[in-house]
């Protein structure tokens, strides 16, 4: 089965515009740029991501952009959140620009 890793950001209330969409560019870029150790391939399925417009009443609560990263298993998410280079080096520059990230992983049709 696999595995869904859906990722939101509240950005600082000092982060351009120019920089929200140049971080959206860098986190999609993670689909050819994460690499398997042993396949020396990219080993992300899909990379999706965009601007919150959600008409629902219950609120965002200061997150306004969501992606959506999908894998085929647990090992290859698991890859991507501890060891994977292109990976770090981006949470190392989004940091600087995020109040808040949220965080939830699921594996397809298990509930």
């Amino acid at each position: 089965m696999g595995i869904t890793h859906i990722v939101l950001f509240q950005f600082k209330s000092s982060t351009s515009p120019d920089e929200i969409k140049e971080i959206s560019n860098q986190f999609l870029s993670l689909k050819d740029t994460c690499i398997h150790p042993t396949t020396k391939t990219a080993y992300i399925k899909t990379i999706t991501g965009g601007l919150n417009n959600s008409p629902e009443t219950h609120g965002a609560h200061g997150f306004t952009h969501g992606y959506v990263v999908e894998f085929n298993n647990a090992d290859d998410r698991n890859h991507y959140v501890d060891h994977d280079e292109a990976h770090d080096t981006f949470k190392k520059f989004v940091r600087q620009h995020v109040e808040k990230v949220q965080i939830l992983d699921y594996e397809n049709g298990i509930f």
